[in-house]
Formats: structure tokens, C-alpha cells, sequence
């Protein structure tokens, strides 16, 4: 009775198979490089985005709503207390001042931040309530 194993090894198949790992590999790397310049690509046009982004104010008072588009480089939060001159342009500023009679011009408060879309484009609504 005779028992033996055959092995039957082609030398090629050694040096395809360190090829395909090295492919593999390489492959690998250059995925996560295109994951990494894709979230730098993201992060970017966000931040660019939130730079242009066109900002709502609603003022209120007690007699009147008066609208204002303005482009910030920050959005309040509810709540936080604003000074209107150093947000709008003087002119803005005069307009809302002459239509909201009954506010002293000065302050008011972030009553709700909303994010919101018309057509295309994304916008902030800020309600701002003054009084004096």
C-alpha cells in the first residue's frame, strides 16, 4: 500500500498573488485619499455656503413686522440678545427705525432662528422681538 500527497505549485501563481495584494493595497490607499480630499471637498463648500448664506430678519414690535435681507457672518441664537446698529447697514437700519416707531432702535432679542428654502436657495429667518 503506498499513500502520498501530490502538491502541484505553479511558481506564477507566487508572483501573481504578491501582485494582486500589492494592487489591492494600493488600492486601498488611494480610496482613502479620495475619502479624505471628498470630506475636505464637503467641509469647504459648507463653510462657503454658510458665508453666503442670506439671512431674514423679521423685526417686531408691538404695532409692526418689518423684513430686512442681510448677509452675516455669524447666526444668532434664540434667545441671545442682539444690537441692531452693528448688525444692518445705516440705511437698513434708518428704514426698520422709521417703520417700528415705538422701539428705541438699540436691541432686541432672538425670539426663533429657522432654516428655510425657497426655490433653490436655503435661507436663515431670524425673528428679532424689540421693544423698549
Amino acid at each position: 500500500m503506498f499513500v502520498g500527497a501530490s502538491l502541484k505549485w505553479n511558481i506564477q501563481d507566487i508572483f501573481s498573488n504578491t501582485y494582486v495584494k500589492r494592487q489591492r493595497m494600493y488600492k486601498k490607499k488611494q480610496t482613502e485619499e479620495n475619502i479624505v480630499d471628498t470630506q475636505e471637498q464637503v467641509n469647504t463648500e459648507v463653510a462657503k455656503a454658510y458665508r453666503h448664506l442670506k439671512i431674514k430678519l423679521i423685526f417686531s414690535t408691538e404695532t409692526k413686522d418689518t423684513e430686512c435681507w442681510i448677509d452675516l457672518p455669524f447666526i444668532p441664537r434664540a434667545n441671545e440678545w442682539v444690537n441692531a446698529p452693528d448688525m444692518l447697514k445705516e440705511e437698513d437700519f434708518d428704514t426698520i427705525l422709521q417703520s417700528a416707531q415705538c422701539w428705541s432702535g438699540s436691541h432686541g432679542i432672538v425670539q426663533s432662528v429657522e432654516y428655510r428654502r425657497d426655490n433653490s436657495e436655503f435661507y436663515v429667518e431670524l425673528c428679532i422681538w424689540c421693544e423698549d
